[in-house]
């Protein structure tokens, strides 16, 4: 055996290729370039800043406030659901406390970005690392949860060496949305299943290494499909 000690990029390299052959369809795990096959029409990666206007969270705050409740679950426990007395709980926060623009300025930095695949326009984050070498890593939440949740590893990531990791642990960082979470599109047909997100994970691998830089990111308003 080899005295190389494997870094975390080679061991989450190697495990995220072995992923993506087992999810793929036959043909695809054994042919890779056969998901090349895209248009430059359709490989478009437009800059996207996210930009909620004021009358929308004021509506929000009215929806809120004129929500009619159900009565209560039957149980004592989760089973049936979120309970009521949470809900309750909850909603004079996101009605009157909760502060949006904090959440603005949280996401404003990471540069992010609209793909369109299959017809269905998919959010991205992607952040390039300014180490040598370095790898790309797909990287995307899971559900209920939205990509605000990843923003925490982005700086570790891309600037390891600025968390006292080794400049072999970076990577090109690549978060994505799942569709009808976030920002990304909501599906309206049935079929995005596990194997259909994972094929246009690759996809959207293949544009990000031309996508523009944060610089050139535009002022696009943000809507959800």
């Amino acid at each position: 055996m080899s005295g190389v000690q494997p870094t975390r990029r080679t061991i989450l390299a190697a495990s995220a290729a072995a992923a993506a052959a087992n999810l793929l369809p036959e043909h695809l795990a054994a042919a890779p370039d056969a998901i090349k096959g895209v248009t430059a029409m359709t490989d478009a990666i437009r800059p996207f800043r996210i930009n909620v206007p004021d009358e929308t969270l004021v509506d929000l705050r009215r929806c809120i406030r004129a929500t009619r409740w159900l009565e209560p679950e039957t149980v004592t426990d989760e089973s049936q659901g979120v309970q009521l007395a949470i809900l309750q709980e909850v909603a004079p926060c996101w009605q009157a406390d909760y502060d949006w623009r904090k959440c603005d300025e949280k996401l404003s930095p990471p540069p992010q970005f609209m793909t369109e695949i299959d017809g269905l326009g998919i959010h991205l984050i992607f952040v390039r690392s300014t180490q040598d070498y370095t790898l790309p890593l797909i990287v995307t939440h899971g559900w209920p949860s939205c990509f605000i949740e990843q923003l925490k590893i982005v700086d570790p990531l891309t600037n390891p060496t600025a968390h006292d990791a080794s400049a072999s642990d970076a990577f090109h960082l690549a978060i994505l949305s799942l569709p009808g979470h976030g920002i990304s599109a909501k599906p309206s047909t049935a079929g995005w299943r596990s194997g259909r997100i994972v094929r246009a994970r690759l996809r959207v691998a293949r544009r990000v290494s031309l996508s523009p830089t944060s610089s050139s990111i535009d002022e696009v308003p943000a809507t959800r499909n």
